[in-house]
């Protein structure tokens, strides 16, 4: 239980990477359900502070030195999401149908 909804904690390796999911509420068999890469350190936080019913959140470590984590981790989502990999597969345990992906703004280019 995590701020009084129902949690399922999913943690696996893939090719020495670490992984770990928090899936707030039931997602299995919805449709449309939103999915986000946060950091691995305030994964427990940022689920307590969801507002939403079912929502998946994602622990992606990335470099804090990375002139932008979040970037970097909504881009590697996309990435996996859409070209296949762990993530992707991992989903499937879910029972989950479709997932809603930010998407990634342009980004600014200094002149």
């Amino acid at each position: 239980m995590v701020a009084g909804r129902h949690c399922r904690l999913i943690t696996f390796t893939h090719d020495g990477d670490d992984y770990v999911v928090v899936i707030i509420g039931s997602v299995r068999g919805r449709r449309d359900v939103p999915i986000r890469a946060v950091d691995e350190e305030s994964l427990l936080v940022d689920a307590s502070r969801s507002a939403t019913s079912a929502e998946i959140l994602i622990g992606i470590p990335i470099d804090p030195r990375t002139a932008n984590p979040e970037r970097c981790r909504e881009r590697m989502l996309a990435s996996q999401l859409c070209q296949g990999g762990p993530i992707r597969q991992m989903l499937s345990v879910t029972g989950v149908h479709s997932v809603l992906v930010p998407m990634l703004a342009p980004a600014n280019h200094a002149a």
